[in-house]
């Protein structure tokens, strides 16, 4: 986590400087969220709990 973005790895791939929500601001790393796609733009919008 970075400020208001998230690095996350999907299938192999690492996409980073993902937008979040402020539900996701306790997120660390090996934790498994939620990533929404709105057209272009992915955005991490909440955490699954373990």
């Amino acid at each position: 986590m970075s400020g208001a973005t998230l690095t996350v790895a999907i299938s192999g791939a690492t996409l980073a400087g993902l937008p979040m929500t402020t539900a996701c601001s306790a997120a660390k790393a090996g934790d498994r969220c939620i990533v929404e796609t709105i057209g272009p733009q992915a955005i991490v919008t909440g955490l699954i709990a373990k």
